[in-house]
């Protein structure tokens, strides 16, 4: 099947805001894409709602904005919507303000986290957090990462209960985590 040309001024019509994914639609992920240029100068100068979306956590929105600028896109702030930047709502209506919060990613992401008013923990800390933010997949070495998690998970059930030993090094992880999962499940 040919796709169909499609008018985007005509979807402007249609529509009371558009969003578009900025990577895949606007950006490969490191230079703009053919015509992305263009098709926000469109957007900027018609009175359409738009918005850029991304699940990229990883950088701030100020950062995104920069970068889509750098390559010719003028994209301001107040249109870009990431996952980060749901981090404070999402805090805020799950009580967690003020949890000690581990986040594995970039200086970017933990100032999200920070906004929210939670107690930022670093890697090496042996305080356990209430919440572990995944963020972004640099530049952890994850078996080592993953091994001290599993490390400090186990202490939350040796001090609940002195009779559950839990010794993740010698196990594979996703058996682990289901084991951790199950406990949780049968003991909360």
């Amino acid at each position: 099947m040919i796709p169909s040309y499609i008018d985007i001024e005509a979807i402007f019509d249609h529509y009371d805001a558009v969003f578009f994914d900025a990577y895949g639609v606007l950006v490969d992920g490191i230079d703009a894409l053919p015509n992305a240029e263009q098709l926000v100068n469109i957007m900027n100068a018609s009175a359409m709602n738009y918005f850029i979306v991304t699940n990229d956590a990883s950088k701030s929105i100020e950062s995104l904005s920069n970068k889509f600028q750098s390559q010719g896109m003028r994209i301001p702030v107040e249109r870009i919507v990431n996952s980060g930047s749901l981090i404070s709502g999402y805090y805020r209506d799950e009580d967690l303000v003020g949890r000690p919060t581990l986040v594995l990613g970039t200086k970017d992401s933990r100032t999200y986290v920070s906004g929210s008013c939670a107690k930022i923990l670093s890697l090496d800390s042996n305080s356990e957090p209430d919440v572990i933010l995944f963020t972004h997949s640099s530049p952890y070495d994850w078996e080592s990462t993953l091994k001290h998690l599993l490390n400090l998970v186990s202490k939350r059930f040796k001090q609940k209960n002195p009779y559950v030993w839990f010794y993740p090094i010698q196990t594979s992880y996703t058996k682990m985590a289901r084991l951790i999962l199950g406990w949780e499940q049968r003991h909360s």
